[in-house]
């Protein structure tokens, strides 16, 4: 990032500042005496883009507002990545909370807030307030102390930690171990003692379980025995009430009450089985048998009269069918349509009487009047006539005669057709009579729906009665049958409470046993996972130090060849060509290849002004190195007092070579009491020690 304005109210020493259409190359001085402010601007720039200053510690911020102001105003423009113009604006308010604001017109960034500024800026950069102190902004302190060389460049290559964090996971080992064996040896007891119970009736081997999972198999399992304790104590009073209301119903109940308390009884015998069956005992059930024997044979009972009324339901509907009643499906030869068939032939018959006496008289009529032409004396009548006449009448006579029989005899059939008709309306009635004991006989007491399906008409049903009494059903319909079992009943009751009180007894025995087998595998679990842990904790302490001498290694090879390549262009500018390389080896020691002893000689060999131009070469050549790691593009350096102990030699060639070292640090802001001779800044701004505004403007203070 480089600085284009840079503008402050009430910031520490200034009132007012305002640089403006600073260079984006070249050197820019700040002079003047000690106390004139110029470590002020460097602080400036700190504070702008990280919210904090290297002099001013983090929880005291407030004392960046000058003395005698309750407010400061700070902004930085900078040109970022890309080109892009960035404008960070940062206030401080003593009476209230602090704000930043930082906006980027080219990218539409707009971020508010003191710490979410700072953590944008970190981002925008590609390093933090730390780095930034360490690369970019020499504040009046010397690189590292004069000795040792190695400790100062350990700690400029990130290897003094690394050494610093073995040394502290080394220490740590001895103790690691010795609790290692420790716990070990708890283990082993507790394995022992786990032995000595040896409940596999409890505890039955489960195939695939996994070591960690023993502890929750014995809660589960002592979970499971609780709950079947209170599931068998809580279900006991509703197998009792429902076996009583069942033999309730032995002197006689319509099949829907049956079939309620049966299943009733099923459900609670189900529900007390089903609680002992998590028990996993082999005579757990051995105390409802007889009960269940019981349920079982009144079930068969009930099943047997169920099919009953099923049949009886079958003939009911028959009969509907037989006797035509509404909404029955019709059916061939039903009562109904004999008695059609039966009318319809009467009435035929009738007709063919009527026929028939019109026919006879009609033959009486004519017979008569033939037999007249016959026999009566008419004049001029032939004898042939009179013969035709008679033969025709006596012919006419036998006709008449004839219908009448004929008529007789279908008087006959319609005295049979009576009689097929009184026949039809008894077996109506004998069909009325069976539909009508066959009405609600499902909702008629057992023994009373058996005695009204005996007095059925024909023997119906009869072989169905006689396969039901003679099976299951016939003893539900028994007289006294309640009373010979209730007291069988109620022994068979007593025996399964008497049996689920020695199982709940016996639950509480092995629910003990259990929990000290959990206590014992809940230690034993503990203790693995404990010792996992500190066998983990070792191998990562191990790996953990040949990754801290690993690392060393490369961060010294890097850091090595970092070095090299920005001192192979910045050692010679700035010390004149006397000095070319450097060299550091694994162990940290410094090697400076001199021109005119053309060899390397010892950091310690050089003078002290010496070892400060290459202090500063490493500055340089390290800052560089950030710059390319990052994507935050070309950065500005701010190096205060950096040739305090120079010559005037050393300081004119520094001067001069500045500018020039990298295309990645193109602005160098540089402190000093006095500008250094024959050097000509891209811009100087002279300072004195009473100056409280700096007021800028190109060509100008």
């Amino acid at each position: 990032m480089i600085v284009r304005r840079l503008q402050a109210r009430n910031a520490l020493k200034y009132e007012h500042l305002d640089l403006t259409d600073l260079p984006e190359r070249g050197v820019i001085l700040v002079t003047g005496p000690n106390e004139s402010g110029k470590s002020t601007i460097g602080e400036l720039l700190c504070l702008a883009l990280y919210g904090r200053t290297f002099a001013v510690p983090t929880d005291r911020i407030d004392r960046v507002v000058r003395w005698n102001a309750r407010t400061m105003e700070l902004e930085l423009e900078a040109t970022g990545p890309q080109g892009h113009l960035w404008r960070i604006r940062r206030e401080l308010d003593l009476d209230g909370e602090p704000s930043a604001s930082l906006y980027c017109p080219a990218t539409g960034t707009d971020v508010t807030g003191w710490q979410p500024v700072t953590d944008a800026v970190e981002e925008l950069l590609g390093y933090g307030f730390d780095t930034f102190v360490e690369s970019f902004y020499l504040a009046r302190r010397e690189i590292g102390p004069p000795t040792p060389r190695a400790e100062t460049l350990k700690s400029m290559a990130g290897v003094l930690p690394l050494e610093h964090a073995a040394d502290e996971v080394l220490s740590q080992v001895p103790e690691l171990e010795r609790r290692s064996m420790g716990l070990a040896t708890e283990a082993e007891d507790t394995q022992r003692q786990l032995e000595a119970i040896a409940r596999d009736d409890l505890l039955p081997p489960r195939p695939g379980i996994a070591e960690g999972e023993l502890a929750d198999e014995a809660k589960k399992r002592i979970t499971e025995l609780e709950d079947a304790r209170s599931q068998i104590t809580t279900r006991l009073p509703s197998l009792r009430g429902a076996t009583e209301r069942l033999v309730d119903l032995l002197d006689g109940a319509p099949l829907a009450r049956w079939e309620k308390r049966v299943e009733g009884l099923d459900d609670a015998l189900d529900d007390v089985e089903s609680a002992m069956s998590w028990l996993g005992y082999e005579d757990v059930t051995s105390g409802t048998e007889k009960l269940s024997g019981f349920l079982d044979k009144v079930q068969d009972g009930v099943d047997g009269f169920s099919g009953l009324l099923d049949k009886a339901a079958a003939r009911r509907k028959w009969l509907g069918s037989m006797l035509g009643e509404m909404g029955s499906e019709p059916t061939p030869g039903s009562i109904g349509d004999d008695e059609d068939e039966l009318d319809m032939r009467r009435q035929a018959t009738r007709s063919r009487m009527r026929l028939h006496d019109r026919l006879a008289v009609l033959s009486l009529v004519f017979a008569a009047g033939a037999l007249a032409l016959g026999f009566l004396p008419i004049e001029d009548l032939p004898e042939q006539a009179r013969l035709l006449g008679r033969a025709v009448g006596t012919t006419l006579a036998l006709s008449a005669a004839a219908f009448a029989w004929s008529r007789h005899g279908l008087s006959v059939e319609l005295r049979d057709m009576q009689l097929e008709d009184a026949q039809l309306q008894q077996r109506r009635a004998l069909l009325e009579a069976d539909a009508r004991l066959l009405e609600g006989i499902a909702d008629r007491p057992m023994p009373d729906a058996v005695a009204t399906l005996r007095g059925l008409s024909g023997d119906a049903l009869s072989q169905e009665l006689d396969a039901f009494e003679a099976g299951p059903g016939g003893r539900l319909t028994r007289p006294g049958l309640k009373e010979k079992l209730e007291s069988a009943v109620e022994n068979r009751m007593g025996e399964v409470e008497g049996h689920l009180a020695e199982l709940a007894t016996r639950i509480s025995g092995d629910i003990d046993e259990l929990s000290r087998i959990h206590e014992l595998r809940e230690a034993a679990a503990t203790l693995a996972v404990r010792r996992a842990d500190v066998v983990e904790h070792l191998a990562t302490l191990e790996l953990a130090g040949e990754l801290a001498q690993g690392a060393a290694r490369h961060m010294t090879h890097e850091f090595n060849n970092d070095v090299r390549q920005g001192m192979v262009r910045v050692l010679p500018s700035l010390t004149e060509g006397r000095y070319q390389y450097l060299q550091i080896d694994d162990g940290m020691s410094v090697r400076v290849f001199s021109s005119e002893k053309q060899d390397f000689v010892l950091f310690e060999e050089i003078s002290g002004g010496t070892q400060r131009q290459i202090e500063l070469a490493t500055r340089i050549a390290l800052s560089e190195a950030v710059v390319r790691g990052r994507e935050g593009g070309p950065q500005f350096l701010f190096l205060d007092e950096p040739f305090a102990f120079f010559d005037a030699v050393r300081t004119k060639a520094s001067m001069s070579a500045l500018p020039r070292l990298s295309t990645l640090l193109p602005q160098v802001w540089i402190a000093a009491q006095r500008p250094p001779e024959g050097t000509t800044p891209e811009r100087h701004f002279e300072l004195t020690l009473k100056q409280t505004e700096l007021m800028d403007t190109p060509g100008g203070r």
